[in-house]
């Protein structure tokens, strides 16, 4: 196998092995993978990170564990290495109203209590993710403002999951 598509398969190993060890904490249990938001543009505080993040098949997803009715947010970046994980609380769901297109729009926002595998912070984040539905797809912008009150946007499109 040529040496770049071995590293990638094996980044896209290691991505499904870091989400599955943090969705597993408790007891080992499955997960279903509800949405698995696919990035493609990322910034900090309006910095340009976006490189560092579509080079490695980097994705957001929202996900259950089949102990209970709790619902977990995950950031992960194969490329890095490095992944966000934790639970939601305080979900809230609100259609917006539609575009003069027809598009869909669709707002949520939540608490995420968070812990990185990076730099083994954990804190607490507020996210608003807009999801629009339109005719090529469906796109989101998400928005994450951790304690520290940094800017943290991803954008790009959105895989409906409903495989465990």
């Amino acid at each position: 196998m040529n040496p770049i598509k071995k590293y990638q398969y094996l980044t896209k190993i290691l991505a499904i092995v870091i989400l599955l060890f943090f969705t597993k904490v408790v007891k080992a249990q499955d997960f279903k993978l509800h949405s698995k938001f696919i990035i493609k543009n990322a910034r900090i505080n309006n910095s340009n990170i976006t490189e560092e993040w579509i080079n490695g098949d980097s994705f957001m997803g929202l996900y259950t564990v089949d102990t209970g009715d709790d619902i977990y947010f995950a950031v992960i970046n194969p490329g890095k290495k490095s992944s966000s994980t934790g639970r939601v609380t305080n979900l809230k769901d609100q259609r917006l109203e539609n575009s003069p297109s027809g598009d869909e729009t669709q707002l949520f926002t939540f608490q995420w209590s968070y812990a990185n595998s990076y730099d083994d912070k954990k804190g607490v984040a507020s996210v608003k993710i807009i999801q629009t539905r339109s005719q090529y797809g469906v796109s989101f912008d998400c928005t994450i403002v951790p304690e520290n009150k940094d800017i943290i946007s991803f954008s790009g499109m959105m895989n409906s999951q409903d495989k465990e």
